[in-house]
């Protein structure tokens, strides 16, 4: 209800290309009225609604603000069929003269220019507003340690360009202030109004509603900032386990293909060690071979270890024989 209290320029484009959708599917020789019917439904229904529930409750900026979308939605779906209807020559039904074609299309225009004038403002507005809160946002998360773990609650208002902070304490509030606001310059926040309060009253007593609220918001972050985690190590897992099933599936193969290309050896083992070396650590491709009597030679080592170099594409070989 309240993304249909506040229309901008994108809602005047969803209007426009929504009527085109509608006139070119009702032109059409196989007439199907359900994309009309959608468009009408999503464009019209929910702002009249909207408007209805404003008119009622006497919430006038629900009102106005719905029913300013409601008709975008109506202006520019008509203007939309209209030019869909000329571009296509559809056989008018009454012949009007030149002067009073001429008329139609200047009301036309003016109404779509008054129409679409308003939108512009608060699509500029909206932008405006939003950058200052991600850019409020930003500033709050980066200097966070300025609050040293008292900070209780946040609130931004970008329409009064405010910063309002709730410390749990009154402890170095006209410090925390000050630091605030010789950075806020450096997040494009110059005009930003910081407000900074305690949480203890003059009569020594917690607001309880707010403690509340900097609780909770406190606690969902951190379920966030965790399940961020937990789905990264999750991700990990998958990975390592893809990987692993990979190298099993290679390392069978290796095994066969040794048999075939060098014979039968007394003993194999093909495997991935972590090596650990000069205060470094990385990962290894580690093969044994014992062959008893028959030790390899030194080209026939140097040919194996090309050979796994290739199979296991990696460079990171150590090739162990006797």
């Amino acid at each position: 209800m309240l993304a249909r209290t506040s229309p901008t320029i994108w809602d005047v484009l969803i209007a426009f290309f929504g009527g085109l959708a509608g006139i070119v599917a009702s032109s059409r020789n196989k007439f199907n009225n359900v994309i009309p019917g959608v468009a009408i439904a999503t464009a019209l229904m929910p702002p009249l609604c909207s408007a209805g529930f404003g008119l009622a409750t006497g919430q006038w900026n629900y009102f106005f603000g719905a029913f300013y979308l409601y008709l975008i939605n109506s202006v520019f779906i008509s203007i939309s069929t209209f030019l869909i209807v000329r571009y296509l020559k559809f056989k008018a039904v009454n012949h009007v003269d030149l002067l009073t074609a001429k008329k139609i299309k200047n009301w036309v225009g003016l109404i779509a220019v008054l129409t679409i004038l308003p939108s512009l403002y608060l699509a500029y507005y909206f932008v405006k507003n939003e950058i200052f809160r991600q850019n409020a946002d930003k500033f709050l998360t980066e200097e966070s340690l300025v609050f040293n773990y008292s900070l209780l609650n946040k609130k931004i208002i970008p329409e009064k360009k405010q910063i309002i902070i709730t410390l749990i304490n009154d402890y170095k509030i006209d410090t925390i202030k000050q630091v605030l606001e010789r950075k806020k310059c450096n997040y494009d926040l110059e005009n930003a109004i910081i407000v900074v309060k305690s949480n203890i009253h003059e009569e020594s007593k917690l607001d309880i509603n707010e403690l509340k609220e900097g609780i909770i918001q406190d606690l969902f972050l951190r379920q966030e900032d965790l399940l961020k985690i937990k789905n990264k190590e999750i991700i990990d897992l998958k990975s390592n386990l893809l990987f692993q099933d990979d190298f099993n599936v290679k390392k069978n193969e290796a095994i066969k293909e040794f048999y075939t290309l060098f014979g039968v050896p007394n003993e194999l083992i093909i495997d991935r060690v972590v090596n650990f070396s000069d205060n470094k650590t990385d990962t290894l491709l580690l093969v044994y071979v014992k062959n008893g009597k028959n030790k390899l030679n030194a080209k026939q080592a140097g040919q194996i270890k090309k050979w796994l170099i290739v199979k296991f594409e990696t460079e990171r070989v150590k090739l162990l024989h006797e």
